[in-house]
């Protein structure tokens, strides 16, 4: 599927900027309501943010229209424009994008970029209006040459020319659109623009992806395996530019980047020739828990449980996970209970970083971008479970079974199905080796859990091949050694997997899946052990693809 066809609708653009979420307090909304009462106009719209998304309040859509209304009443340009999204989505209100058009026209009159933006992918989309390419090239140009608030402008300008959206297609100005975006200053870009959580995007995590799948398209294009070394640095540069921006997804990111090396991972990541440094994951880490992310909360107790590029430290370890629990980790209460330690009551936390309590329940606000087809570029913004695989052992009569070719196929069909997120084998072997963790012959769940468990992988698989053989039947006779004859021969394998919880150490999956190959042929012994071979790898991929089925099939817990 076109990225540039999702992008392309005035709505995925309401989307995005109604889709913010402050991750506010409640102390930082009762700071902002008693503002907002006193006639601030400002906190007024921060209060009908928090209100939108359920930030420090219990969400309520008649309550965010109504101080967006207080805060429009006094001409801020913002509260217009989000105004026209809650009409643009009918999100509390009966979608109409006749009022949406008025509230950005109000707004655009004041020259606020992101209303020009929104009437510019109107009129290029013919959403609420006859369908003007010229004319809604027109705001989005207006809206670019704005000194702030003029992201929606650039990345509009952007799609239509990586894509060829009512112009001809140019994507070195396409390119040139995006970058002129991200190189700004970090003082233009305003909340709109910047803040994003999980379950939102801000258009500078849409500008940088759209930059990603717009190299990523160039390269398969053009038949290239790799990017330029150019392209590469400007990734690397904007993604710490937005962990500069105190976007915790871009935090967490680079805290795995570094932890792992770029070469180890197995998305689309792992060009970025970052090599494995836990002090720089710490300090990522460490940032990203002050602003309240569990996940990093979670890595920095990981960090402390296994004195990973710090001084190994219990407390401080429980501290973390603590605050993780605290902030709604699942994963991180697990790992309380199984260092046999009670999770605290919130008015008993006192973490040295500050926690933002437990998530209220809120309304999910579509994201469009999780929408996006098959994509390499794409896999990052999905969030999903790591699970490390340990070893595969051979407990087959014949003792011949092909175990790391095994893994190998099972780690490519893993990958496909997009079930997991994979710490790659040559990161586990080296947590092995650093953490003397016996690799022997034989399965040892508890260092298999160990290992997985350092390498911050939610899931561990391990598996055994119990049967591997073939077998060739014809006229009652099996085997022929002289001549040839024509013979139905079939492979068996039988490949029992187990995956563990981490933490709890449950067994979550345990299954034994036959795979079988058959084929009839004239053989000689000449061809036959090609023919063997042949099927035997067949037998394994059918196993194989049987386990990632059921897989799939299961729900996975992040």
């Amino acid at each position: 599927m076109k990225f540039a066809r999702i992008f392309a609708t005035s709505v995925v653009w309401v989307m995005l900027l109604a889709g913010v979420s402050s991750g506010a307090s409640r102390a930082d909304f009762e700071a902002a309501l008693a503002k907002a009462k006193r006639g601030n106009a400002e906190a007024q719209f921060e209060v009908a943010l928090m209100y939108y998304h359920g930030d420090g309040v219990k969400q309520d859509y008649k309550k965010a229209r109504e101080y967006f209304e207080k805060a429009a009443a006094q001409n801020n340009g913002n509260a217009l424009v989000l105004l026209g999204g809650m009409y643009n989505l009918g999100a509390g209100v009966k979608q109409d994008d006749k009022k949406a058009r008025e509230y950005y026209e109000k707004a655009a009159a004041q020259n606020n970029g992101y209303a020009l933006g929104f009437l510019g992918l109107m009129y290029s989309n013919g959403t609420g209006v006859k369908q003007d390419k010229k004319k809604g090239r027109e705001y989005l140009e207006k809206a670019a040459a704005l000194q702030n608030g003029n992201g929606m402008g650039l990345i509009g300008l952007a799609m239509m020319y990586l894509y060829g959206l009512g112009v001809k297609e140019n994507y070195n100005k396409g390119i040139k659109y995006l970058e002129a975006y991200l190189d700004q200053d970090i003082e233009k870009y305003s909340i709109l623009d910047t803040v994003g959580t999980d379950d939102s995007t801000s258009l500078y995590e849409y500008a940088l992806k759209t930059f990603i799948v717009a190299v990523y398209e160039k390269a398969s294009t053009k038949g290239k395996d790799d990017i330029q070394l150019g392209e590469k640095n400007k990734i690397l540069k904007y993604l710490k530019k937005g962990a500069d921006l105190s976007i915790t997804k871009y935090l967490r990111l680079l805290g795995t980047v570094y932890e792992e090396g770029s070469e180890e991972r197995s998305d689309v990541f792992q060009f970025l020739s970052v090599g494995r440094n836990y002090h720089e994951a710490l300090k990522y880490y460490t940032k990203g828990a002050e602003l309240g992310d569990e996940d990093c909360m979670m890595s920095l107790g990981r960090f402390y449980e296994n004195g990973l590029g710090v001084k190994k430290d219990m407390n401080k370890a429980v501290d973390f996970y603590q605050q993780a629990t605290a902030n709604g980790s699942e994963q991180a209460k697990k790992a309380l209970a199984r260092l046999n330690v009670p999770p605290k009551t919130p008015a008993q936390h006192t973490a040295s970083v500050p926690a933002s309590g437990t998530k209220p329940q809120k309304q999910p606000v579509s994201s469009p971008l999780n929408n996006i087809g098959a994509n390499s570029a794409n896999d990052f913004f999905l969030n999903k479970p790591r699970v490390a695989i340990y070893t595969f052992v051979d407990k087959s009569e014949e003792h011949n079974a092909p175990a790391d070719a095994i893994i190998n196929m099972m780690v490519t069909e893993l990958h496909k199905a997009n079930v997991f997120r994979l710490v790659e084998r040559e990161r586990l072997d080296t947590i092995i080796a650093e953490h003397n963790l016996n690799q022997s012959g034989m399965v040892n769940p508890a260092e298999a859990i160990k290992a997985g468990r350092i390498a911050g992988a939610q899931y561990i698989m391990t598996g055994s091949i119990t049967l591997y053989y073939y077998s060739e039947k014809a006229s009652g006779f099996a085997f022929p050694v002289i001549g040839s004859s024509t013979k139905a021969k079939t492979a068996y394998v039988v490949l029992d997997l187990r995956i563990y919880d981490a933490e709890t150490s449950d067994i979550l999956y345990a299954s034994a899946q036959t795979g079988e190959a058959t084929q009839t042929a004239k053989t000689s012994p000449g061809n036959r052990s090609k023919m063997v071979g042949g099927l035997l790898s067949l037998a394994i991929r059918d196993s194989v693809l049987k386990h990632v089925s059921a897989i799939k099939a299961k729900t996975w817990e992040i």
